[in-house]
């Protein structure tokens, strides 16, 4: 995202400097222009992605770097989990969390993959639907996104998650 600031030949007032030459009523009668500065609508028009702990420290580490907003780090720790031997269910959750933070990353095709290996070791993981329903919208895989979300919610019902990207899929 960019970062804005202001031109070197405006200074922004401080109250001190408008009480002591203008009066707040005069500065009410000038509109301000304000630049417009880009920003990311990838939250508001894609849903989210959902990560999940389990009783694994290794698997827990990536959630922890995911929330963080450190995504390659929780790709890293999920990867690392998955080398180390998991039960299915936790291997699952670890496949799911990799797919989430993958699809931060904007990386589509393997985030799909993840949330495949997680869909294949676990068919009840409905947040690994979710996450590949996320998946699927952001890549322009509409008819997929909605048969995804379709699943998760057959599996956990109306959820807030769930609800929610259902308002922005469909």
């Amino acid at each position: 995202m960019n970062k804005f600031s202001l031109p070197p030949a405006i200074k922004p007032l401080s109250v001190k400097s408008i009480t002591s030459g203008l009066t707040v009523g005069l500065l009410a009668t000038f509109p301000l222009a304000i630049p417009s500065v880009a920003v990311e609508t990838t939250t508001a028009t894609a849903p989210g992605f959902n990560v999940q702990v389990s009783s694994k420290k290794s698997v827990n580490r990536a959630v922890t770097a995911y929330n963080k907003g450190n995504f390659r780090t929780s790709i890293a720790y999920s990867k690392n989990a998955l080398i180390q031997g998991l039960r299915t269910p936790v291997k699952s959750v670890a496949y799911s969390n990799l797919c989430a933070a993958l699809g931060a990353e904007h990386r589509y095709k393997e985030a799909r993959k993840a949330c495949d290996s997680a869909l294949k070791l676990d068919a009840g993981n409905w947040q690994a639907y979710a996450n590949r329903a996320s998946v699927n919208w952001r890549d322009n895989d509409e008819v997929q996104a909605r048969a995804d979300l379709r699943a998760a919610k057959k599996i956990a019902g109306n959820i807030g998650m769930l609800v929610q990207a259902t308002k922005i899929i469909g």
